[in-house]
């Protein structure tokens, strides 16, 4: 078999589901892992996680959509933009959804490429709720910014209701909690201000 380049990585049905980058294909594993078959998936493969009720799947593919994808054969049903601060926000390369973020309701996450920001997302409207950021956890890296050390990995744990997060070619896994990652919220002002000045960039 020859390699493919795995990127998003969700559970649904008690099956696992890899997106791959280039190769327009989704692979499905079995509960242990073992695979099961492919399936034809025809964007560029960013984010992928379950969405509401785990009756489809999100997915980014580089640009600023969220796009909500049959969970049977991954056509498109639907397309929204990820917006915040008045900018649609493209290159959200990880997603997390949460059935219930800090008591709020669904919520998905996102990373926000080239930098160390995730965005907190109405999964009905693709509008950010709030935003929290990475900074402190990792020393950060000349080569950050052409992307071979951004933040890359969310995964949320139901029994603890905190975040595991880790980036790529990063040498550690941590756990963090959020208390409030609301727009209005001071405590997150370094967080607005780097999606700011990120999406005044691009």
């Amino acid at each position: 078999a020859r390699p493919m380049f795995i990127e998003g990585i969700a559970e649904l049905g008690g099956r696992w589901f890899a997106s791959t980058y280039e190769d327009h294909v989704a692979l499905e594993y079995d509960e242990n892992f073992n695979f099961v078959k492919s399936h034809s998936f025809p964007y560029e493969g960013w984010g992928l996680t379950h969405g509401p009720g785990r009756k489809s799947f999100l997915a980014t593919n580089s640009s600023e959509f969220i796009l909500s994808l049959d969970p049977e054969n991954f056509s498109l049903v639907s397309a929204l933009p990820a917006t915040c601060l008045g900018h649609t926000v493209p290159g959200l390369n990880e997603l997390e959804f949460v059935d219930d973020f800090l008591g709020q309701g669904p919520a998905l996450l996102g990373n926000v490429i080239e930098t160390r920001v995730v965005l907190v997302l109405d999964p009905k409207t693709a509008k950010c709720t709030g935003a929290f950021h990475l900074q402190d956890l990792e020393a950060v890296t000349q080569d950050e910014l052409r992307g071979s050390h951004v933040a890359n990995g969310i995964a949320f744990s139901k029994q603890t209701g905190t975040l595991w997060v880790t980036g790529k070619n990063w040498e550690n896994m941590f756990e963090i909690a959020i208390e409030d990652p609301g727009l209005g919220d001071l405590s997150q002002e370094d967080a607005i201000s780097m999606l700011a000045r990120h999406l005044e960039s691009i």
